[in-house]
């Protein structure tokens, strides 16, 4: 099973993590306990009149606070983890405009 990983290299981490926790707060499940957060991003459907939802499946995004920045991986069915590395990287690259941040994420087998 493949998931994403990232390392956004950055100061800042916790004032990331929360940003992306409080700007997708209304729309999905989040949290952000100052260190570790989640974001819950639940499809309703290929049929769905939202595009941003139009999908079947859950993606688990997690972001950590570490020594060297914020640590995000995406747990996800295979066939949608581009798609929430792109919806992480868009908002990340937004939010973090003034410090340049660069966000690359690599897929990666898990271990079984």
């Amino acid at each position: 099973m493949l998931y994403s990983h990232a390392l956004v290299l950055t100061q800042r981490p916790a004032r990331y993590g929360k940003q992306m926790a409080a700007h997708f707060a209304h729309k999905l499940e989040t949290s952000w306990d100052g260190e570790m957060g989640t974001l819950l991003f639940v499809g309703r459907g290929k049929d769905c009149d939202d595009p941003r939802f139009a999908y079947e499946g859950t993606a688990v995004v997690t972001m950590t606070c570490v020594e060297q920045g914020l640590d995000i991986v995406i747990d996800a069915p295979e066939e949608l983890l581009s798609r929430f590395e792109g919806v992480v990287v868009r908002h990340l690259v937004r939010f973090g405009a003034s410090e340049d941040l660069a966000v690359t994420f690599e897929q990666k087998q898990r271990a079984e």
